[in-house]
């Protein structure tokens, strides 16, 4: 399958338009115009749901500003914690994924907690890589989604998905790919080079707040 990088498409003015609102927004947000993909995503937006999100808000009383502040409070966590002297650092955050009552029948739907709580997306069977980038020191970083392809057919029963360039304009990461990418990109962080003298980590808000010493 087909690696979905949205940096080229993201851009198109076809599938974006500016909207402003008049109204529950300061001065300033009123002149502003804010790039808001025109349709429906995979969840609510301030294009879908004036009535609940402020113009810079993913979910309600958030805005993306925070989101981003989360990531980097994160990455600055590792850059103190043991393992803040090697030399590259990935984490790994996986969304939860869908569980079914029976055959077709889902039960309600809960994002995982760290994965909501470091970007605000809501879809299922994602998830979020945050690399630190060469030559800078963290808490700069690079962050990446992984999101559900666009599938028309299962989009008109289980509703409409954002797809990698919905994705990345809503949440604001630096890059979105399909979660079909998602494998061939952990092979790469796990190859010797990317590795050597770096650190991976996975349930971090365990490992990264809590673990003082190496375990043994």
């Amino acid at each position: 399958m087909q690696c979905i990088n949205t940096l080229s498409t993201v851009g198109m003015k076809s599938s974006l338009m500016p909207i402003t609102r008049a109204f529950s927004v300061t001065a300033f947000m009123r002149k502003e115009k804010v790039l808001i993909p025109k349709r429906y995503l995979g969840q609510p937006t301030p294009f879908t749901h004036q009535h609940l999100l402020k113009m810079d808000e993913i979910t309600p009383g958030i805005s993306r500003g925070q989101y981003s502040a989360r990531r980097r409070d994160l990455m600055a966590a590792i850059g103190r914690s043991i393992y803040g002297s090697a030399k590259n650092h990935v984490a790994i955050i996986l969304g939860a994924g869908k569980k079914y009552m029976t055959d077709e029948i889902p039960y309600p739907y809960r994002q995982n907690t760290d994965f909501l709580y470091l970007c605000g997306f809501q879809e299922p069977d994602s998830a979020l890589i945050l690399e630190s980038i060469p030559g800078r020191e963290l808490p700069d970083h690079k962050a990446t989604l992984f999101v559900p392809q666009r599938d028309s057919d299962r989009e008109l029963w289980d509703g409409p998905r954002s797809g990698p360039e919905g994705a990345m304009q809503f949440i604001g990461v630096d890059e979105a790919f399909t979660t079909d990418c998602f494998p061939e990109k952990l092979h790469r962080y796990l190859a010797k080079e990317n590795t050597s003298s770096g650190t991976m980590f996975s349930g971090l808000f365990m490992k990264v707040y809590t673990r003082t010493s190496p375990q043994t």
